[in-house]
């Protein structure tokens, strides 16, 4: 998995060849191209939408952040909170 890790940081943040990459992990270069390839098609497979489908009634959201702080006047920096 580190490998794999360090083949992806090469190869997207250094920009470097596969070649480069392989010197560098002491791999064959076609260990390394069969890597990108299939990593391509999985990243290509991919859904980049976070959208979800949801039927009417069917759920509830409540959006809840906790215990809230009263606005005060600037010369009072920590309000109390409630």
């Amino acid at each position: 998995m580190i490998k794999l890790k360090e083949i992806l940081r090469l190869k997207y943040e250094a920009q470097l060849s596969l070649r480069q990459i392989a010197l560098c992990l002491s791999l064959s270069i076609g260990v390394i191209s069969n890597f990108t390839v299939l990593f391509k098609r999985w990243r290509n497979k991919q859904s980049l939408s976070m959208r979800q489908q949801h039927r009417v009634g069917e759920k509830l959201f409540v959006d809840y952040c906790g215990p809230t702080c009263r606005a005060r006047c600037p010369a009072f920096p920590t309000p109390p909170c409630l």
